[in-house]
């Protein structure tokens, strides 16, 4: 049915467009395809039962001359067949005080008027009525026009003992008694269908608003509120079953497109973060070019000054401050030379089995010795159980090992110490200083070529190398506080081989 409805539907608004846009929303739909067809149904069935109604009014009127016709029939019949014209003419007058008439008469068997009270007929015997009542013997009611006026006629034949046809009555009725009555009724009758129809129209339109209107004015509502761009608005399960499989159907809708545009803004910023690593590997590979002939460029004139420098001293003696300093600065820029070409060209890893106790200690004790005779000194402290050998280039280890230890040497007050422990999968190790700790922004501190030591103390490259040597070994580095309220450097191995990287 509902198939049938949708096609009558799509022929009616493809031949008549004009239906397409009076049935346009749910509520003309319903008063077009609920309402009209209700207030229809009421019309016809209100026709219905004002045809019968009016039969049956018009049937009580006519059976109303009959009545009256039979009671007079018997006293008529009784004063006609005794010549008595003033009994009959008494009996003719009562009949007004019956019912509502408009005239009676009593004509002999030929249609001759004998007696008449009211507006009759005068002849009629030139009418075929009297030959058909007494041929029928039963009576005749028409419509006749009697003194210019549309009345209704009941004829009524009289008969003596015999049953022979001795004359007929006849008892008028004007005709705008039956039209009064049926106007009477036509009003009635139409009437109570505009109040019908009434009533079905505001019970459509309450039960439309109460039902799904005001849902619908809830979607509509939310739907503005989404493109007034307010994407976190859902909407609420409310409403018959349809409204709400709308309503999740909406929020499903949402909940995805939300979802794509945050992985949309997700792509979009790891695209960025590419494209941003990518500018940086450029500059780093540029920089990286220059500060390797940079550092080949100066590593020749170093090694000759350093070679004349020990020559002088042979001469002069070790004693010579400024053969002293001369030597100092030069062994601070071959270290610079180093740094540099450790950060910007790494030696190709050579991978072995690493006692893990043993590079810790190597690289505690080479620290330790250059701080021979100061007040900072560099310890060791096992955790007291076997740590997990690791897998790696030796050589680079210990270099992150050395650099961040330096490091925490140069800002120590008294004592530098590492730690080691085993974890799941890997080692730990922990160097803490004494010293006034890392600054706010510690991001920066693992980048190339920052310091926060003054000009000519650092190259800033330290940290950063560790951070690239722990990074080719699967490893993590953390900056952090110490509990004696100096700075930390976390270091994580795994003691396996790393894994490899994507390119």
């Amino acid at each position: 049915m509902y198939i049938l409805r949708c096609i009558f539907m799509t022929q009616l608004t493809s031949r008549w467009p004009i239906l397409g846009k009076l049935l346009g929303n749910l509520q003309q739909t319903l008063m077009g395809f609920v309402a009209l067809p209700l207030i229809l149904v009421a019309a016809l069935f209100i026709r219905v039962a004002f045809e019968q109604a009016n039969a049956f009014q018009e049937t009580l009127l006519k059976s109303d001359l009959e009545l009256i016709a039979r009671a007079i029939s018997g006293p008529v019949t009784e004063a006609l067949l005794n010549g008595e014209r003033e009994n009959m003419k008494a009996t003719l007058a009562s009949v007004f005080s019956i019912g509502r008439v408009y005239g009676a008469s009593v004509f002999d068997s030929d249609g001759r008027r004998m007696a008449a009270a009211g507006i009759t007929e005068r002849d009629l015997t030139h009418s075929r009525i009297p030959l058909q009542l007494a041929d029928s013997g039963e009576k005749r009611e028409e419509y006749r026009k009697v003194g210019g006026r549309r009345v209704f006629s009941h004829f009524m034949p009289l008969f003596d003992e015999s049953d022979r046809t001795q004359g007929f009555i006849q008892i008028t009725r004007r005709q705008t008694d039956f039209t009064s009555a049926l106007s009477r009724l036509t009003w009635l009758a139409w009437s109570l269908w505009a109040l019908l129809a009434a009533v079905i129209i505001g019970t459509v339109l309450t039960g439309h608003y109460r039902g799904i209107g005001r849902h619908l004015k809830l979607l509509r509502q939310g739907m503005a509120r989404v493109a007034a761009d307010s994407p976190g608005y859902r909407f609420e399960i409310r409403g018959p079953r349809e409204v709400q499989s709308i309503s999740v159907g909406l929020n499903t809708m949402l909940d995805g497109i939300q979802r794509r545009e945050q992985e949309l803004e997700q792509r979009r910023m790891a695209e960025q973060t590419l494209q941003l690593q990518l500018r940086d590997s450029q500059t780093l590979a540029t920089v990286g070019r220059i500060t390797r002939g940079f550092a080949h460029e100066l590593g020749a004139p170093l090694s000759v000054i350093e070679g004349r420098a020990r020559r002088l001293g042979r001469y002069l003696g070790a004693d010579d401050r400024d053969l002293a300093a001369i030597r100092h600065q030069v062994r601070q820029l071959t270290e610079t030379v180093h740094d540099l070409l450790n950060y910007s060209r790494p030696a190709e890893p050579q991978v072995e089995p690493i006692d893990t106790d043993r590079l810790i200690r190597d690289a505690v004790n080479t620290v330790a010795e250059e701080l021979s005779g100061k007040a900072v000194v560099a310890q060791y402290q096992p955790c007291g159980q076997t740590l997990q050998p690791l897998q790696g280039d030796r050589r680079r280890l210990q270099l992150a090992l050395l650099n961040i230890i330096r490091n925490a040497a140069q800002v120590a007050r008294y004592r530098v110490l590492v730690t080691a422990s085993g974890s799941q999968g890997g080692v730990n190790i922990d160097i803490s200083d004494d010293g006034p700790g890392f600054p706010g922004n510690r991001d920066q501190l693992m980048e190339p070529f920052y310091t926060t030591r003054a000009s000519g103390e650092g190259t800033g490259l330290g940290l950063a190398i560790s951070a690239s040597i722990l990074d080719e070994h699967g490893g993590t580095i953390n900056l952090g506080d110490s509990a004696a309220g100096g700075g930390r450097v976390s270091l994580w191995l795994p003691s396996g081989p790393a894994p490899e990287r994507p390119l």
